[in-house]
C-alpha cells in the first residue's frame, strides 16, 4: 500500500523535486516526509493525525489484528497519565489489540504495527515501553 503511493515530495529523474504529488500521509498539510511540518497549526497536525489512524486501522485489518480504542483524548480533569500528554492534544491513541481473538499485552506482538506507524511519520510507544500506543509528535513530545 505504501510503496505504490504518490508522496507529495519525491524525487524526479534528473535529481529535482517534484511536489505536484499529493501525499498519501498529509493531504497536502506538511508531513515529517513534507516541505512544512514544522509550519502546521496544531488543527492541522490533529486531522493529519487522524488520517494516519486510518491508515493504521486499515493496516492492522489486513494483517489480521482487530482493534478496539483504549485511551484516546484525555481532558483536563483527569488526574492519570502524564500533564502534558499528547492525548490532551488529540494526537495519541492507545488501542487494544486482538490477534484471532486473543488479546496482544507484549509490546513485541505489535512491533509489526508499530514498524508501520513509524513509516507513516507516526511516533510508536513501543520504544519507550509504551507498545499500544501510537502518537504523532508535537512540541517536542511523543
Amino acid at each position: 500500500m505504501r510503496d505504490e503511493q504518490v508522496r507529495h515530495k519525491r524525487a524526479t529523474k534528473d535529481g529535482g523535486m517534484d511536489t505536484k504529488h499529493l501525499c498519501w500521509v498529509c493531504n497536502g498539510l506538511g508531513c515529517m516526509d513534507c516541505e512544512g511540518s514544522d509550519k502546521m497549526t496544531l488543527r492541522e497536525k490533529q486531522s493529519q493525525f487522524v488520517h494516519m489512524i486510518g491508515l493504521l486501522i486499515q493496516f492492522a485489518y489486513l494483517k489480521g489484528y482487530e482493534l478496539t480504542f483504549g485511551d484516546c483524548f484525555r481532558a483536563e480533569s483527569c488526574t492519570h497519565g502524564h500533564p502534558m500528554s499528547l492525548h490532551r492534544q488529540r494526537l495519541a491513541v492507545d488501542f487494544n489489540v486482538f490477534k484471532n481473538g486473543v488479546y496482544l499485552d507484549k509490546t513485541r506482538q505489535l512491533s509489526e504495527l508499530g514498524k508501520f506507524w513509524k513509516e507513516i511519520g507516526g511516533t510508536w510507544g513501543g520504544d519507550f515501553g509504551d507498545g499500544n500506543h501510537f502518537s504523532l509528535e508535537h512540541g517536542g513530545m511523543k
